[in-house]
């Protein structure tokens, strides 16, 4: 004999049945129990399967929304790479001339070096008076790890004030004057030499800009 969990999981084609059959074989026991009983059994297996179709369209309805909403996210997240990389590449703007910025930076060597992430000197030398210059276009002012900027370059530094090729140029030529415009803060930067031509400065971005 079925348990009530059994007949709680019966079709109603099979509960039916068995219902049929239970009354044929022990028609007492069957009035006993009363054919409410077996309805209510009727009842929970009818809401079973009620509940079983509605979770199958839901995940059905899902399934079908995932692969529009992957496409969408994609297509958004492309766009917005796309407009990243028109803003990089407006930004860093090089207009110099690296053969004349790469004579330029001899004047830079003796407080400048340009090191790669692997250590390797791409120019100048060994010094370390002032940050090395690697990848300084297009990056974060006072953004060298370990080097002690001044508090006026640090103010840049959170200010947002990134090296494009004109930013670069104004510092090169007047450190403190540009960084102080640039945040509105006052004070002097550690860096003491001014390159004097507007063209020097904008070849030495050039050729710093040129060392990957």
């Amino acid at each position: 004999m079925p348990d009530i969990l059994t007949k709680s999981r019966m079709s109603g084609g099979a509960l039916s049945q068995y219902c049929a059959q239970e009354q044929a074989e022990s028609p007492e026991r069957f009035d006993r129990l009363g054919s409410r009983t077996m309805l209510k059994f009727s009842v929970l297996n009818e809401r079973r399967i009620f509940m079983k179709s509605t979770m199958a369209i839901v995940a059905a309805t899902l399934l079908a929304a995932a692969p529009a909403f992957a496409e969408s996210h994609a297509a958004e997240t492309a766009t917005e790479g796309d407009a990243t990389a028109e803003t990089m590449e407006m930004e860093l703007t090089v207009t110099g001339d690296v053969a004349k910025g790469e004579k330029a930076f001899k004047k830079c060597v003796s407080c400048h070096v340009v090191a790669n992430e692997a250590g390797e000197t791409l120019a100048g030398k060994k010094a370390k008076t002032g940050p090395n210059l690697y990848g300084i276009a297009g990056a974060t002012a006072g953004s060298v790890e370990g080097f002690k900027y001044s508090k006026l370059q640090m103010a840049a530094a959170e200010a947002g004030v990134v090296f494009t090729e004109e930013v670069f140029a104004a510092f090169v030529q007047d450190p403190s004057k540009s960084m102080a415009e640039a945040t509105g803060e006052s004070g002097r930067s550690k860096m003491s030499f001014k390159v004097r031509k507007p063209e020097e400065a904008i070849d030495l971005f050039a050729y710093l800009a040129s060392l990957k």
